[in-house]
């Protein structure tokens, strides 16, 4: 299992009528079997409430922190752990261990539903650059160089390959995700990344 000290996933929602998705809310695990909801203040949330967004219908009020059982209105978002086919679903999203979290199933599937505009996202935690010789070029190590920089201070990492020297999934699965706990429970999240 992933032992972390706190961990997020964003709650999105998309108007009907919209293609564009807004981050409204993030549900927090801040540790085993403790988590809190709590709604976003900002534009994103803004411009949801302005085409018709009211707020997930478990949580009502946009300015209160939720903790008391707050993931337990979102794994009914979940296929259900008695379905025959459960397995075929885990295998579906390249999990490994049949014994995931209702959080880390929430983060890898987004337990998107039919009947709702809401879908689960995990944050990006990394980028990879696959660099042929063009980056060898003057005018391409400066916008590598800014690129560098811009993701640096958004706080994401960024990985890079030679095109010739392509690794194998494990290595690159370790150099994202170095933490060896990560690996076994979540090796979708990695595919989320492309």
């Amino acid at each position: 299992m992933i032992t972390l000290e706190e961990r997020t996933i964003y709650l999105s929602w998309q108007a009907t009528d919209h293609s564009k998705r807004y981050i409204v809310a993030e549900l927090m695990e801040k540790s085993t079997g403790e988590y809190s909801f709590r709604y976003i203040p900002g534009h994103d949330l803004e411009e949801a409430r302005r085409l018709g967004f009211n707020g997930y219908p478990a949580f009502p009020e946009l300015d209160k922190e939720y903790s008391l059982n707050a993931i337990d209105p979102f794994v009914m978002r979940l296929p259900a752990r008695s379905r025959a086919d459960f397995i075929d679903l885990l295998n579906y999203w390249e999990i490994k261990n049949s014994d995931i979290s209702d959080f880390d199933l929430l983060a890898i599937t987004g337990g998107k539903l039919r009947t709702d505009n809401f879908e689960f996202i995990d944050p990006l935690v990394a980028v990879i650059e696959l660099d042929d010789e063009s980056h060898e070029r003057e005018t391409r190590k400066a916008a590598d160089s800014k690129k560098n920089k811009a993701l640096s201070d958004a706080g994401i990492s960024i990985v890079r390959w030679q095109v010739k020297m392509l690794p194998d999934e494990s290595k690159i699965t370790a150099s994202i995700l170095p933490n060896a706990a990560l690996k076994g429970d979540v090796p979708r999240a990695a595919h989320h990344l492309a």
